[in-house]
């Protein structure tokens, strides 16, 4: 089942009796072709059928697009995507664990880009010329020179 497949998928307004191209599919979602396009080739999204050369989505393709970008922008990779779909169609609730894999990698995020923040303050902050000769810097590097394996701890 692609994503596109979800059961219970509400119709998509302006085309509930017909299929859609990609280009309407692209419109109602703000997705591009191209990135429909390629979802395809990945395997994680499939036209209803072609009319006329012409991919055609049926109204429900639009909630597997919508369901696509929104797993994306959470951190999920397209890997993930596919092991998500793979493990549903097994076990439904083994969702749990890879959200609870991507909540640590989205923690582990927010903790570099709290240590990048601090780093970046602490220089803003700096009224020296040459930050690398400020004692304030020189403090935050010993201690995070410190955390380094291998470091004697003084």
């Amino acid at each position: 089942m692609s994503v596109a497949e979800v059961p219970g998928s509400a119709a998509a307004g302006g085309h509930s009796a017909g299929l859609m191209t990609i280009g309407q599919l692209s419109a109602e979602t703000g997705v591009p072709t191209s990135t429909i396009r390629f979802w395809e080739r990945k395997g994680l999204l499939s036209p209803a059928g072609r009319q006329s050369g012409q991919r055609r989505y049926a109204p429900d393709a639009v909630r597997g697009v919508v369901m696509l970008r929104l797993l994306q922008e959470v951190g999920l990779t397209l890997a993930d995507i596919r092991r998500f779909r793979e493990e549903r169609a097994i076990t439904p609730r083994s969702w749990h664990t890879l959200v609870a894999e991507k909540l640590t990698d989205v923690e582990r995020q927010i903790a570099a880009l709290d240590h990048a923040r601090e780093m970046l303050t602490l220089a803003l902050d700096c009224r020296h010329d040459d930050l690398l000769a400020c004692p304030g810097f020189q403090d935050w590097f010993a201690g995070y020179l410190a955390t380094f394996p291998g470091r004697e701890r003084t």
